[in-house]
Parts: structure tokens; sequence; C-alpha cells
């Protein structure tokens, strides 16, 4: 009997030991296997955005509490990030960082390199980006309150229990029952995620000196009949408990198991991502919900198959990153396109990560799959807009060393052909300068409305009035075998815009509709309120909600495929003939709507015509009709006094010229100290000033504002190649300043000049800069 009922208590022992070691592996790998996952898609954010880490991590921590802290340190051992405290700085970390990084998976040990039972498990998980090694994620599993639950529910009362790594205690249930004899002591071993583990189960002293004193009491009358059937039912009903016990600790394990399945489908399902797990050749073994919505595919279409997004062409490929996956490796942010049922194209971000069965071995892979196919639009619009942010650029610049010596050409051109009697030989050279000069300066003015660097004066204006004002100008564009309609809303909001800027617009789509309709056709421009709920961004179009005024101007000619839409705003992009056009028009309209705050969108297929809506923000502001000014006539002459400041000098010297021939007196200065000298010299005797903006040492602005301030009766005229030399220099001008925009004839700055020496007010009114 004795002897009996040893082994029992052993093998409860052992039961217990087996059901300990079958508990911590399961809790470690649920732990561990979303640790991984996040791990797997934070790899490959080179930036990542620390509130989405805090979010994610903060949800795993209150899905699982033992996790005590989540942390990111990069290679260099600096602390990127973490929840809740700090971990770089700890000696211990660096070694074993060292150590997940040499062995390239998830590697588990305790904190400290120590085991005395204060200290939690480190789960050390490596992150290699490109195979490059990018610092690990460590997450700290408390050990006290785990392993508690853990040993206290598959430890029968009268057994203590202890669990050890490399010879250090991890935990102790009732430290006072140490054992003294390796009689009755359970013992087993394991290795789980890099880290062995010892479990030791034994009766307690009492238990034992209770059941060896039952047992010698038994012996004592063992002979006796009498007791006989009692001391076999003792050990009967002792068994049958012991049985049962094993029989509750077996369903509660099915039904933590059961329950576990039940919150990772769950999570799965719910997830945006497309969860697909693969055997270690690839064959899909589960394809969850998001799968299905992104490729088309349903489960039972792909299950024990190679995934059917994969062509041929990718099927290599796709055998080496499952071969990296299953050595161990985590792929992060692989960005590929990928084919859907419906035989169109995807484009995707792929992460993929190594499935473990409870012995740590990789038993498969698990590939989290996000659609970035809006992304991957939202960037090819800011490559589009930045593309055209810097031909503008490129593109204003040149117009502006252009409008210089335009301003030159143009000027000494008018001079000459003034000088010239009607019948010499050498005016009609002087009007072919003067001719191909204005062209030029046609070309410069697109180029300047392209880029958004043109002069312009927005006002409160009705553009059905501008369409109506314009109207016989476009017929005459399109000519007699197209057919112009315009509908035009009558409560069209007004807008604030330049007006001249807007027929422009309207003349360089109609010029396009009619080379678009060489047969003839229809040409419609029609006007209407919109409202745009969420605003629009499309096609390097990025307007915020809102209310605007839309024109829509539409033909019925040959329409454009998707290449040619691409490119139809960028300057000098032209399908004609060579000769037959600049390939400007279409680039001035893109950015003289843009300057004016709006934007323009194309719809057009091949065959199928083409329409142009234009977007420009509303005012509900009283309308202000603008009707264009006539140019002066004639040759404006005075006496007055001018300070020209001018810093490129064959334009000083032609401007000189200029005003010279007209009867004013003009102190040149090349730059702005220059001009501050003549002044002191003759400082009483100016009455305009007519300067550039951007100069060297003291710009216009500057200059003016000096020079106005000791002299308030002066007059200020600023010469501008465009938009941003006035704005280039300590914010804007006041609104009464007046500017000169290059290139400008002779006749028109005499004409300006006259117009502002005759327009001065008394001191008392006038407005300062």
């Amino acid at each position: 009997m004795l002897s009996r009922e040893s082994v029992q208590v052993t093998q409860t022992a052992a039961l217990a030991t087996r059901n300990i070691q079958s508990k911590i592996t399961s809790s470690i790998s649920t732990h561990v296997a979303p640790l991984e996952a996040l791990v797997a898609r934070w790899g490959a954010d080179a930036d990542p955005w620390e509130p989405e880490w805090e979010s994610e991590a903060r949800q795993l921590q209150q899905r699982y509490p033992a996790l005590e802290s989540i942390n990111w340190v990069d290679a260099s051992y600096s602390e990127r990030w973490g929840i809740p405290s700090p971990l770089a700085h700890r000696e211990w970390v660096r070694s074993a960082m060292d150590a997940a990084r040499g062995s390239r998976k998830t590697t588990i040990m305790p904190a400290g390199g120590t085991g005395d039972g204060s200290k939690p498990l480190l789960v050390l998980i490596p992150i290699f980006r490109n195979g490059r090694y990018n610092g690990c994620v460590i997450a700290t599993l408390g050990t006290e309150s785990w392993l508690h639950s853990v040993v206290d529910s598959e430890v029968p009362r009268g057994y203590a229990a202890s669990i050890w790594h490399r010879g250090a205690q991890l935990y102790m249930r009732d430290p006072a029952a140490e054992f003294r004899t390796t009689r009755h002591l359970s013992e087993a071993s394991m290795n789980f995620y890099g880290m062995p583990w010892v479990v030791r189960v034994w009766p307690t002293p009492d238990e034992w000196t209770q059941s060896r004193n039952i047992l010698f009491a038994l012996s004592l009358v063992i002979g006796l009949l009498i007791y006989t059937s009692g001391a076999l039912a003792v050990v009967a009903r002792r068994r049958a408990r012991t049985v049962e016990w094993a029989r509750h600790q077996m369903s509660a394990q099915q039904e933590d198991l059961r329950e576990a399945n039940e919150r990772l489908e769950t999570v799965i399902e719910a997830s945006p991502f497309a969860i697909v797990a693969t055997d270690l050749i690839g064959n899909v073994k589960s394809w969850n919900a998001a799968a299905e919505r992104i490729f088309g595919w349903a489960a039972d279409e792909v299950i024990d198959q190679l995934p059917p997004f994969i062509t041929g062409t990718q099927r290599e490929e796709y055998r080496e990153k499952i071969e990296l996956a299953g050595r161990g490796e985590l792929i992060a942010g692989l960005e590929r396109k990928r084919r859907c049922k419906n035989g169109s194209s995807v484009d995707v971000a792929i992460w993929a990560a190594p499935l473990r069965d409870a012995a740590g071995s990789v038993a498969g892979i698990v590939m989290a799959i996000a659609d970035i196919s809006e992304r991957k639009k939202l960037e090819e619009q800011l490559r589009h807009s930045q593309k055209m942010e810097a031909v503008g650029r490129l593109a204003g610049g040149v117009a502006h060393d252009f409008n210089n010596l335009l301003t030159i050409i143009n000027g000494y051109g008018h001079m000459m052909l003034s000088s010239l009697n009607v019948g010499d030989r050498l005016r009609s050279h002087a009007e072919q300068i003067l001719k191909a000069g204005n062209q030029a300066a046609a070309l410069t003015t697109q180029l300047l409305a392209f880029s958004r660097r043109q002069l312009i004066q927005p006002k409160q204006v009705d553009l059905n009035h501008v369409i109506t004002n314009l109207e016989k100008m476009l017929r005459r564009v399109i000519g007699e075998d197209i057919a112009l309609y315009t509908l035009l809303s009558p409560s069209l909001n007004p807008v604030k815009a330049d007006p001249n800027q807007m027929e422009q617009v309207l003349i360089n789509l109609a010029a396009n509709a009619r080379d678009a309709m060489p047969r003839g056709g229809v040409l419609t421009i029609a006007t209407k309120n919109v409202s745009l709920a969420e605003g629009l961004s499309c096609e390097g179009v990025d307007l915020p909600p809102g209310s605007y005024v839309e024109i829509a101007v539409s033909d019925t000619g040959e329409g454009m495929d998707a290449e040619i839409r691409s490119h139809l705003f960028e300057p000098f992009f032209t399908t004609k003939e060579r000769g037959k056009g600049t390939g400007l028009g279409l680039s001035s309209v893109y950015g003289s709507v843009r300057q004016n705050g709006g934007g323009i969108v194309v719809w057009s297929e091949r065959g199928s015509g083409a329409a142009f809506r234009i977007y420009l923000p509303l005012l509900r502001e009283p309308v202000e009709v603008v009707d264009t000014e006539a140019r002066p006539n004639g040759i404006h002459r005075g006496n007055e006094t001018i300070l020209l400041v001018e810093d490129e000098g064959p334009l000083r010297k032609m401007l000189r010229e200029s005003l010279s021939h007209a009867g004013y007196l003009v102190l040149e200065a090349s730059d702005g100290a220059d001009a501050l000298s003549k002044w002191e010299q003759q400082a009483s005797s100016i009455d305009l000033l007519l300067t550039d903006v951007v100069m060297p040492l003291l710009n216009g602005r500057e200059l003016a504002k000096h020079l106005t301030s000791v002299a308030p009766n002066m007059e200020v005229i600023y010469m501008s190649g465009y938009a941003d030399d006035v704005l280039a220099y300590h914010g804007t001008l006041a609104p009464d300043t007046v500017l000169i925009q290059k290139p400008f004839s002779p006749a028109e700055l005499l004409a300006k000049v006259r117009e502002v020496l005759d327009a001065r007010k008394p001191i008392y009114q006038r407005a300062g800069v």
C-alpha cells in the first residue's frame, strides 16, 4: 500500500508538470504572435508615426496585461519610442539585443540576465528592413502575476512548484515547501524562443507526511478484513478525485484554447488588411474577408493553392520571399502590383512573418497585405504638382530675364520707328523688329501666366458679363464653321479675379477647341454655382470644400487619350505640327486659373470631345462691372525731375533716353545706395521716383519708404518683371502703389508717368507706402 500511494503522488506531480509546460508554451505564443505581426508592419516604416504606434501598442497592452512595456530601440541602442518607461540605457538590454540580432529570430530571456523573480522576461523581436538590421522591438512580460496564474491553475493543493532558467529560479509557489529529496519530484525541461526552462513539481512536506501517516496506520491493520474494504474505498476515491481533477484541467485548457482561437479569428476577420496564411511552400491555408474584398476571390476558391493574385512572372520572387520568411526573417512594406479577379491590378504593400508551432519551429507564413492604391494615386498627383511647380519656377525665371531684354529691344525699336519717315526703307525693318518683340513679349506673358508670376489686378467680377462682352471676339476666334452656345446661370455669384486674365483664359480655350474641330462642330460655354462638399482633389487640383463658380468650356472635337491629358498643361507641349503652335496656350490657362485661386479639370476621351471645367471660389458681395480701359495715345511730355533707379545698365540707358526725349530731367542711379547719394544732392527738385523692385544692397521698396518718409509729396512708380518681385522683400505694398510691368513700351511708360504726376494729391490726402 505504501508503494502504491507513493506512485500515485509521483504521477500527480508529473501530470501537473506537463500541464504547466503546456500552459506556459501556449501563453507565451499567445503574447508573442500579435507582437510579431505588429513588428512586421512597423518595420516597413522608415519614419514611423508615433501616435499610431502608441495607439496600437496600448491596444495590445489592454488585451494582454502581462505585457508591461513595448519599446523600439534602434541599431545604435537609442530608444526611438516606448511605453511606459525607457529601457535603452540599461547595459543588459544591449547584450540581449546583440543575441537577438545574431539569431535573427524572436528571442526571450530574463531581464538583466538574472532570474531573481523580481524582473520580467524580455521578448526581443529584431527588425530587418531590406536585409539591414534596424534594431529591436522589446516587450517586457511580467512574470510574477503571469506565472502565478499559470501554476496556480495547474497544481493541486498540497503540491509545490518552481520554474528555473539556467540555474536561476524564476518563480516559486509555496517557498516554505522547498523540497529536500528528489524521490517524488517531477521535472520537465523545454526550450522555447531560445530560452531553456525547467519546471519542477513535488508534494509539500505536510502532504507527504499526512499521506505517509495514513499509509502507516493502514499497514498496521492490513490483516484485519473489517478495514480492508474501507482502505480500498479511500484509495479508490483518491484515484477518482485525481482522474476528475485531470479531466477538469484538460477541459479548462480546451476552453481556453477555444476562446483564444475565437478572439484571434475575430481580429483577423475585422482587420482592414488582407491576412493570408500559407504553408511553407506558399499554398494558401487562411484567407480573410479583407483579402476577398481587395482581390475578389472567395476563400473556398483559393485554399490549398498558390495565391491567385500571383501571376506567372511573379512566382519566382514569391517563392524566394516565402523561403526567406520560412527561415525566420521578416518582410516589411514590400510594394508590388497584384492581379484581381476582375482582371484589374491593385497596388499593395506586403508584410510577412513566420508562423511558429508550440515548439517554436516555423510551420507556415502569415502575410498582411494593405491596399495602397489611393496612396499611390496621391503620390502621383504630388509628383505631377511638383513637376508643374518646378517647370513653373523655371519658366517664370526665364520670362523675368527676357522681360528686361524685351523692354530694351522694344524701347529702342519704338524710338527708331518714331525717328524714321514714312517712306524710309529702314522703317519696315524697325516695324519687323517691333513685331517680333511684341510676339516675344506675348510668349513671356504666357510663361508668367503659367508660372503664376504675372502681375494681376483681382476685382469682383461677374463672369457672365465677361463672357457676354467677349462673345463677338470668340466667334471671330473659332470661325464660321463652329457654332457657339452660351448657357449662363442667371443667378451666378460673383468671383474675385483679374478680368483680363479671365478673358485670356476663355480665348485660349476657344482657340484650343477650334484646333480640335478642323471640320467644324459645337463650342459650349456654361456657368453655374456649385458646392463641393468634399472639395476636389485630382489631376494636380486640390480645392478645399466650399462654394464655387464653375465655367465649363466643352467641344465636340477629336478628344484626347490619357497620355495627352497627362501632359496637357505643360509649357511647350503641343500635338500640332511644327511651327503651328507654341504650346503655351493651355499652360497659361492653367497658371492663370491657379493664380486666381481656382482649379481646372479636364474630361476627354478619344473621339468624344473634351470638357474643361474651371472652378473659382465665389464672393457674396456686390459685383463690380469692369470695362476695358482704352490705351493712351500720343506722346505724354513733361518737364519734371525724375530719379531713375535700375541696376541693368542697358535698360537704364534706354529708359533715360525715352524720358529725356519727352522733356523730363532724369537723374540716374545704378542701385539703392547710388540713389540715396543722388537724392542728397538734389532732394528738393525730385518729383518722381521710378525704381526697379529687386536690386542689390537696398531694394526698391526700402528705398521708396526711406525717401517718402522725408519727402511725402514725391510720387513713386515701381517697375517689375513679375509678381514675385513685388513680394520678394518684406511683404506686400500699399493698395495705392503704382506698378508698371515689364516689358513696356516708351509710350506706355510716358503715359504712366504723366498719369501719376497729374494725379498728385495734397499731402494730407496721400496714402503712404
